[in-house]
């Protein structure tokens, strides 16, 4: 009688996450030339043909290029961060598995960016909303005077500020309840 001998099946190929990362990266940059590149060939002046101070180029163009910057950095750690909340198991012991801890290393990038883009657009609306360029709002006695009586820029500070704690909590959270508590701090930043 023969003997029949049976391999074992190869184990199934995961997409590397190289891969995902650069594919998220090339969606970002796509997403922040669209911005800019639309806003700066239109060549659209709404301030200065209403008959309002001009705010200057880097303003006009700076403005959107921040914020779909600051949307791509929320969106992309809203999803790492529930992806290791509710998507993928954690262990026994309630610690994160390895899918987990890496979707919040992900998302300690992405939260860096986001906090990074927010923070600029405080400058930005001011120098939008006043008609000025953002070099004449630079100084901290003015935007300390003007932030409080400004909503746009103070609500970009405390997006800034959460997304800064959802950075903070991505690089020291190890267990699965720290990523739940992240990912209602990273909406609720989201709904500023």
């Amino acid at each position: 009688m023969a003997h029949v001998t049976v391999e074992p099946a190869p184990p199934p190929r995961a997409r590397p996450v190289a891969g995902v990362v650069g594919t998220a990266g090339f969606g970002a940059a796509v997403a922040l030339l669209v911005a800019g590149g639309v806003t700066a060939l239109s060549g659209a002046r709404p301030a200065a043909s209403l008959g309002l101070p001009d705010p200057g180029t880097l303003t006009v163009v700076g403005l959107p290029v921040m914020r779909a910057a600051s949307e791509v950095g929320m969106v992309l750690t809203i999803g790492a961060v529930l992806l290791a909340a509710f998507l993928v198991p954690p262990q026994r012991s309630g610690y994160l598995d390895v899918a987990g801890y890496r979707a919040l290393r992900v998302a300690s990038w992405t939260a860096a960016a986001w906090t990074v883009a927010a923070l600029l657009m405080v400058p930005l609306t001011m120098a939008d909303v006043l008609g000025r360029p953002v070099q004449d709002v630079l100084d901290p006695d003015l935007m300390l005077d003007l932030l409080p009586r400004l909503s746009g820029a103070s609500a970009w500070l405390v997006t800034g500020l959460v997304a800064f704690l959802v950075l903070a909590g991505t690089r020291t959270a190890l267990t699965w309840g720290w990523a739940v508590v992240l990912l209602g701090l990273a909406v609720f930043g989201a709904c500023r």
